[in-house]
């Protein structure tokens, strides 16, 4: 009889530790939900920046960005990540049906350049900012995605 019992609760034991792991993320993978938020824009220099790229190794495309201290925490260490960016402002100020895709290379409260607004998540390089929306604008309203 304790035999059967010992095996009884080994099986339920296995079970209840496969469900768990199941059920548990093995990994801080993003999420796929993109987020509504406001964007700026900042202009060089673009290093130093906190993710130790150098000016050399930066993408030659000149599509940056910095994120707050909430998107830096949500991957741990964004650094060469992507992030996907749409302007949602309205038609004055947004060009629409352009998708942006910038490399997050900084994070917004070490930037070395200031950006034109301060109240945001996202802060994009000049060139990535005016590819989607109107320059002389601060702060634009956007909907973006970590990838």
């Amino acid at each position: 009889m304790k035999g059967l019992l010992f095996l009884f609760f080994s099986i339920l034991l296995m079970d209840l530790i496969t469900i768990a792991l199941f059920l548990s993320p093995l990994s801080t993978a993003v999420d796929p939900t993109p987020e509504v938020g406001s964007a700026a824009w900042y202009d060089a220099p673009y290093t130093p920046n906190a993710c130790k790229i150098g000016e050399e190794h930066l993408a030659p495309d000149g599509l940056y960005a910095a994120v707050d201290e909430g998107l830096w925490n949500k991957t741990g260490n964004p650094c060469g990540s992507k992030v996907q960016v749409r302007c949602i402002e309205g038609p004055d100020t947004c060009h629409y049906g352009t998708n942006l895709t910038a490399t997050i290379t900084d994070r917004l409260q070490q930037m070395v350049s200031e950006p034109s607004s301060f109240d945001v998540r996202l802060v994009l390089s000049k060139k990535a900012y005016g590819s989607i929306a109107d320059s002389s604008r601060d702060s634009i309203k956007v909907q973006f995605q970590l990838l």
